[in-house]
């Protein structure tokens, strides 16, 4: 059942296939299979998921929505990779927001307005979040603790954190003013009228945002700018792209400075320090990882 997630009923079936596989083509070949499967008890399903393409298809039939058409149910297509079009790699965390912030400022455009209109569409969204949220914790009998409004940030050009502060005229990330609206952003969120827990707060990770990554390769911020972000919010040295061969004594003396930070704030700092094997003092780093950008190292 949907709302325990408990498997009910597994069915099998063998089938020879009479088609080859071409990608585009995919429900030549398997359709008439899982159309011999969906004649047995499978028939009582309201929806199905299918591994494999909807709409999201070259000639706007993949197999989820070309067997939906025949059997007349709905289905859902949940393919492992692209065919057609573009897309938007989520948050890697549940719950996680840039879009928002981007779209404020982009709205707001100055420093002034830039709070009310933030609080304004914060309160929106999240209020609609919670009152979702509250009906399933009643249906399911669960305690509602409440939701993490964290900022976060996004390989999205148009979701970055970074370009979402330049909208409001004051240069570049990492110019001046950068540290004001860093505040601006935390206090904001403190402001949102929802049950709020977790770490509720900004998060500057360089590797997982567009704008960040690409400012950093422009040198408009280093470590020092960050460490002096976090007087204001709870980033610390979040995904930073370090060379290979930086020496343990460094990154000692740099943990030190944010050990410190920590203490005399009194709230946790991040320290995700990433040295890149084979990789000198400002070269490009590699990752094939999906929701990294590659950006610069950074000097100690």
């Amino acid at each position: 059942m949907l709302q325990s997630l408990i498997l009910e009923k597994k069915v099998i079936i063998t089938d020879k296939i009479q088609f080859p596989y071409i990608p585009g083509y995919l429900s030549f070949r398997e359709a008439p299979g899982l159309l011999r499967l969906m004649e047995t008890d499978a028939q009582q399903a309201d929806i199905c998921i299918f591994d494999g393409h909807g709409i999201a298809h070259p000639r706007g039939l993949g197999i989820a929505a070309h067997i939906g058409v025949l059997t007349q149910k709905a289905s859902i297509g949940c393919a492992k990779k692209k065919l057609i079009g573009d897309y938007q790699m989520p948050g890697i965390k549940k719950g996680e927001y840039s879009d928002l912030v981007y779209k404020a400022f982009s709205q707001a455009r100055d420093l002034e307005k830039a709070g009310p209109a933030l609080e304004k569409i914060m309160n929106t969204e999240y209020k609609k979040l919670e009152s979702l949220v509250k009906r399933f914790c009643k249906k399911e009998k669960i305690r509602y603790k409440g939701i993490d409004v964290s900022i976060a940030t996004s390989i999205n050009p148009r979701e970055s954190v970074a370009y979402a502060f330049e909208k409001l005229a004051l240069g570049k990330f990492g110019d001046v003013g950068t540290l004001a609206i860093a505040r601006l952003v935390t206090e904001t969120l403190k402001k949102v009228n929802i049950k709020q827990c977790g770490y509720s707060g900004l998060m500057l990770p360089v590797c997982e945002d567009y704008g960040l990554a690409k400012r950093n390769d422009e040198g408009t911020f280093d470590l020092t700018n960050l460490l002096l972000y976090s007087a204001v919010c709870g980033t610390g040295l979040d995904t930073i792209p370090l060379p290979g061969n930086v020496s343990e004594k460094r990154l000692y003396a740099l943990l030190l400075d944010i050990a410190s930070l920590s203490i005399k704030l009194n709230k946790p700092l991040s320290a995700r320090l990433m040295p890149f094997p084979g990789k000198k003092v400002r070269e490009m780093t590699t990752y094939e990882f999906e929701y990294f950008v590659n950006s610069k190292t950074m000097k100690i």
